[in-house]
């Protein structure tokens, strides 16, 4: 539900759109909303071998003491909040940096052209 809501809030529905358009895009973000869910799942069920790869036994019952404690508890309650705080700023910076390196991939397409054609030294 949160994953559609986040999804719902990025989309930009016009507002002329009608309830049948409305409808629609709603039951594109459920399909997207679900295969993203299936995904996830199944990264999820994959973590438990990298957690055991990359941490020892001691830290995994750390962090298990940790998450089941009223401090970890709270720390997981607040994660849609603070991803709803964050995405905003995320998209943001992708935005700004965007424009920025397709600028960069320009210019090192226009160098790369320009020593192709540039005539070899010594002819």
């Amino acid at each position: 539900a949160q994953l559609k809501h986040m999804a719902m809030s990025q989309v930009r529905v016009p507002d002329s759109a009608t309830a049948e358009d409305r409808q629609k895009i709603e039951g594109f973000l459920d399909k997207v909303t679900a295969l993203t869910m299936s995904e996830a799942k199944a990264l999820m069920a994959k973590m438990d071998v990298v957690y055991a790869e990359v941490y020892t036994e001691d830290e995994l019952r750390a962090i298990t003491t940790f998450f089941r404690s009223p401090e970890g508890r709270s720390m997981l309650a607040k994660q849609p909040a603070l991803m709803a705080k964050v995405m905003p700023m995320a998209q943001e910076m992708q935005q700004k940096l965007l424009p920025r390196i397709q600028a960069l991939v320009a210019e090192a397409r226009a160098e790369e052209t320009a020593a192709a054609e540039a005539p070899a030294d010594g002819n």
